[in-house]
């Protein structure tokens, strides 16, 4: 669960700072206290709007999954120390300098508040060895610097904290059971929806104000180009989360590998069939995946798969990873500073090396 953290409120943290914040210009996620992941190893590469240093990394693996991972690398490999959290030697994991063992899924205390309802994940078993929760690895840490009274004791302190405003605590969840919202229908009927306006605002007079545009505005990408004649999309696998679970054996046995979807015809005028190794290029860079021909797929596009790598790999991230060809450069969101990942100019060949 993702909580206040630390003690402190938000305003006290905001009050304390003297460093501009980093990605600040995209006002909405500034707002939600959010920083755009390039943002942040943007500032490593450039130091601007200050240096960084050191990241602590729990539950990621930015060479698979942010944007542009050339740049992505060329930022981790400046920073000092790199410390993730993880179940796997991921990708990630391989750069860091220190690798904590997270504890798995009910090895912890957890609270669930999902859409309409609270319900509590009992801890059913201690982790193994030397395994920690989130909390707990941020809470030794927080008294290794000398900081562990702005921190709560552990999961229990947290979820009672977050759960005062109902007259409720952990303990006393985990007993009750899940908290169901009660449910309103219609709530515009009486109170209009949750705008100035009490309207739906197809045009927000919220937005200008923090320097957006106040209707949805498309930023086109670069229009495909006689180098670069097709566009590139993708999409997420069924058998796995993002980078996730690549490494086991009953999934890869699904998905065994990663598969760029052509349409036939497309594919014929290349020379490619079912079954080949593909070549995809952008001009950020090139990489490899097997053919997979679908009718249903406009002429012009090319379906790469996502968030690919393979662990039994040295260079695990290198062959079919997808945001090697994906860009920091090209229009971000204004609002939230979300990278592109799709709608990319590219091109496809046969591999010669087969």
């Amino acid at each position: 669960m993702n909580s206040g953290y630390p003690l402190r409120s938000l305003k006290d943290i905001q009050d304390r700072s003297t460093r501009p914040m980093i990605g600040a210009r995209y006002a909405v996620a500034a707002k939600e206290y959010l920083t755009p992941s390039q943002e942040t190893l943007r500032a490593a590469l450039t130091e601007d709007p200050y240096p960084v240093k050191a990241s602590l990394m729990f539950g990621t693996n930015p060479l698979l999954t942010y944007a542009d991972t050339g740049k992505t690398f060329e930022a981790l490999e400046k920073l000092d120390l790199i410390v993730t959290v993880e179940f796997f030697k991921t990708t990630t994991a391989m750069y860091s300098d220190i690798i904590l063992p997270a504890a798995a899924n009910h090895e912890y205390e957890d609270l669930s508040p999902r859409s309409g309802h609270i319900n509590t994940r009992p801890k059913l078993v201690e982790p193994p060895g030397e395994c920690r929760s989130d909390v707990q690895w941020i809470n030794l840490i927080a008294e290794e610097m000398g900081v562990g009274d702005q921190f709560w004791e552990n999961e229990e302190k947290v979820y009672d904290y977050v759960l005062e405003p109902i007259g409720k605590t952990y303990r006393g969840l985990v007993d009750e059971g899940t908290i169901w919202a009660q449910q309103r229908y219609m709530k515009y009927e009486t109170g209009g929806f949750r705008t100035p306006s009490g309207k739906v605002e197809i045009y927000s007079e919220t937005l200008r104000e923090m320097g957006i545009s106040p209707v949805p505005k498309i930023f086109p990408q670069t229009t495909s180009t006689e180098d670069y004649p097709l566009t590139l999309t993708t999409g997420k696998d069924p058998y796995s989360y993002h980078s996730s679970w690549r490494q086991l054996k009953s999934l890869r046995e699904s998905s065994s590998e990663p598969f760029v979807e052509l349409n036939p015809e497309t594919s014929k005028k290349i020379g490619l069939k079912e079954g080949d190794i593909a070549v995809i290029e952008t001009e950020k860079g090139r990489i490899t995946q097997r053919v997979r021909l679908n009718p249903d797929l406009d002429p012009r596009i090319v379906y790469a798969a996502f968030a690919w790598w393979f662990p039994e790999e040295s260079d695990a991230w290198r062959r079919s990873n997808l945001n090697i060809l994906t860009s920091w450069d090209v229009p971000l969101c204004e609002a939230m500073g979300a990278a592109t990942f799709r709608g990319i100019p590219c091109r496809v060949k046969p591999d010669k090396t087969f």
